[in-house]
């Protein structure tokens, strides 16, 4: 809206187990050259690898507190931080009426925003932790923190409804009289380019609608809210 790109990008990455790090550094590379595409000039990047549901760790208080009804608070409040490491946090920023919350760990994998950069304060440990802290409460469906940052739910609710339309991709579908399908070539026909699932668009009259430009983002194809539904 205000014709001016990203100064600095934060990036959260969820569904990442310890064995899978390397794999991070591919994808800052990639999220690097889209930026570095579109802004033409390069552009500091942190990246923060959330684990959310591969955790069997628990926080509770060591210490005992009374809410204001006087019942004692079996769980941690909103907003318990707990650091384990230089670069590595547990948060719970929703904080639980029964049972044992959950935290999620962040795991800060790259950050070329430490350093204060012109009107921008440095991205510390400190400013980070409270970044996603106060992002937990600008989830719009819920009046109090949620347990994982807004941006990530939205990824799965995405997901999800990807995931939910790919059997009416494969088998090939309809939509305001276009006729649309997944192909998925073979592995052996060429490069990563050449193998990359994409999805082809027919005229009513069965000729494919620009075969020379391929839709490999299904996301950004307008009708998977109606596949999903």
């Amino acid at each position: 809206e205000n014709n001016h790109g990203p100064e600095r990008i934060l990036f959260y990455r969820d569904g990442m187990s310890d064995g899978h790090f390397p794999r991070a550094n591919d994808e800052i590379a990639s999220l690097r050259a889209a930026a570095e595409e579109q802004l033409q000039s390069p552009i500091p990047i942190t990246f923060v690898i959330c684990q959310s549901q591969q955790l069997g760790f628990r926080m509770v208080p060591s210490v005992q507190t009374f809410n204001n009804r006087g019942k004692p608070n079996t769980n941690c409040l909103s907003g318990t931080m707990l650091e384990c490491g230089p670069n590595s946090f547990y948060l719970i920023a929703q904080g639980g009426m029964k049972g044992t919350s959950k935290p999620v760990k962040y795991i800060v994998h790259l950050n070329e925003n430490l350093n204060p950069t012109g009107r921008h304060s440095g991205l510390t440990m400190q400013n980070l932790i409270s970044c996603t802290n106060q992002m937990s409460w600008n989830y719009p469906s819920a009046s109090k923190a949620v347990r994982e940052l807004p941006m990530i739910k939205y990824a799965k609710k995405l997901g999800n409804q990807v995931l939910g339309s790919l059997m009416c991709l494969e088998a090939g579908c309809h939509w305001f009289g276009k006729g649309i399908k997944l192909v998925c070539p073979p592995e052996d026909t060429g490069n990563e380019e050449e193998t990359r699932p994409y999805l082809e668009l027919r005229n009513a009259e069965g000729a494919i609608i620009d075969p020379e430009h391929r839709q490999h983002n299904i996301v950004d194809m307008p009708f998977r809210n109606h596949l999903a539904a």
